[in-house]
Parts: structure tokens; C-alpha cells; sequence
């Protein structure tokens, strides 16, 4: 079964002419991925300086009204705490806690070969966090509307969740055995581990 169809938050749209002080700030957001283009005409009467104050550090380690939880700065994955699904129900559980420190833990352990089903423990959620998106199943949940568990999943392979903006991520590891989990071998693979996008965003209140 796969995570339910919920889409991510649209992102700003920005249209870039070439004003060179305006193409060169909007320039990092770009490669940030948190804007894609601004129409410089409504902006020229703004510096560089207040563009940034505006809309963020565009340096990945912050959204527009906040840094990004330590930890997740810089699409990095805490590896602190680990956790091992349980045997329950139809097949595995694991519970994630969502506030404005981003994801605990950020990292968990399923069996290949049996279900697995994820639940989010939303203590507070914010414009940034109370989506959780899962690139690999194309699917999310809105946490803000009650839609706090994934339906079982079929696991095969290592797939990761998101918020909505890409500044906190999590990773999903599938071994042969829980029961026999190599932990240090998991810290180092998520460590290294870079997702495919993120950075810009806003964490909102």
C-alpha cells in the first residue's frame, strides 16, 4: 500500500531578469531549491541586503523565519538516536516525534519483507514540519489534519521522509533482521547520506 497522494506546499515563484545585484542574491535560492524565480521589476527597489533580510540566509542552514533545527542544517540527518521498529499488529511500528527541534529520531530500522507502518507524534508543528513527505512512495501526510500514521508499507529497500520545504529529513534503513542490527554501520551510512534536495524553506511559528 502506498503513503497517501498529499502534495507538497506550492513553492514561491520567482522571476529572475538581469538585474545583475538581484540575479545575484536570488542566485542562491535557486541553488538551495527553496524559490525557483522573482520578478525582479517588483523588486528593484529593494538592495540585495533587504532581500535577504526578507526572505532568509538562501545559505541552506535557515528558512525564511528561522534556522534550521540543529542537526538538519544543511540536509544532514541526525544519527544520535536510532530507532529499531516493533513487531506489531499486521507487521513492524516505529513512532517519530515532530516539534520545532525537527525529527526524533530521524532515523529508523525496519525488516525487510514485512510491513511496516510509521506514526508521527506531533508535539508542535509549524509551516515547515507539518508535512511529511516520502519521495520514494510519492505520498505524504498532513499532520496538522490528524493524518498521523502511514498505512503498513511494503519495504524492499533504504527510503527516506521530509517536510514539505526539504529542511528536515529522515532515513529509513531495511535490513534482513532487526533482531541483529549493526548500529554503528547505520550511523556512518546515514551520515553520509545526502539527499537529493533541499535547504530553502521557512519554519514559520
Amino acid at each position: 500500500m502506498s503513503v497517501p497522494a498529499e502534495s507538497r506546499p506550492p513553492r514561491k515563484v520567482l522571476v529572475v531578469d538581469d538585474e545583475p545585484k538581484i540575479a545575484e542574491v536570488v542566485g542562491s535560492y535557486l541553488r538551495a531549491g527553496g524559490f525557483t524565480r522573482i520578478a525582479a521589476a517588483d523588486l528593484k527597489q529593494l538592495s540585495p541586503d533587504d532581500l535577504t533580510s526578507a526572505l532568509g540566509s538562501g545559505s541552506g542552514s535557515g528558512g525564511c523565519c528561522g534556522p534550521t533545527p540543529a542537526g538538519f542544517a544543511g540536509g544532514k540527518i541526525p544519527v544520535q538516536t536510532i530507532q529499531v521498529a516493533r513487531f506489531a499488529g499486521e507487521g513492524q511500528e516505529a513512532e517519530v516525534v515532530v516539534n520545532d527541534q525537527g525529527y526524533t529520531p530521524a532515523v529508523i530500522v525496519v525488516q525487510k519483507g514485512v510491513k511496516a507502518k510509521i506514526r508521527f507524534a506531533a508535539e508542535k508543528l509549524n509551516s515547515c514540519n507539518y508535512l511529511v513527505y516520502f519521495p520514494e512512495y510519492q505520498g505524504g501526510l498532513d499532520l496538522s489534519k490528524g493524518r498521523l500514521e502511514t498505512p503498513y508499507l511494503e519495504v524492499s529497500e533504504d527510503f527516506t521522509f521530509e517536510c514539505g520545504m526539504s529542511m528536515l529529513h529522515g532515513y529509513v534503513k531495511v535490513v534482513d533482521d532487526i533482531t541483529r542490527v549493526d548500529l554503528a554501520a547505520v550511523r556512518k551510512q546515514v551520515a553520509a547520506f545526502k539527499p537529493a534536495a533541499g535547504g530553502g524553506g521557512c519554519c514559520g511559528q
